[in-house]
């Protein structure tokens, strides 16, 4: 909780998949950091046992962090906006 209070990071689940028959997900993010002017970009896969409970995460990132770059692990011409991705921190309701 003190890192959210001091960094403000956020982050906003942009896509979602589901395959029940397999009791596999995936969720695609982004996570802003607006103290800090960047965001980055990555998704988890999610493994579920029979009861629901998750026996495995694996996270990606979608590219090497460059340094001093305010966009970072995107996709090189990848048109993020253009497929209602968010570019900017949504406003927070809470703090």
């Amino acid at each position: 909780m003190t890192a959210v209070q001091n960094l403000g990071p956020i982050w906003t689940i942009d896509r979602v998949l589901v395959d029940a028959s397999r009791l596999e997900a995936v969720i695609e993010w982004t996570h802003f950091k607006p103290k800090q002017g960047i965001y980055l970009r990555g998704d988890e896969w999610y493994v579920f046992s029979r009861r629901g409970l998750i026996k495995e995460i694996r996270a990606y990132y979608a590219a090497p962090t460059a340094a001093g770059a305010p966009r970072t692990h995107e996709l090189g011409g990848y048109d993020y906006a253009g497929r209602g991705y968010p570019v900017v921190p949504p406003k927070v309701l809470y703090r």
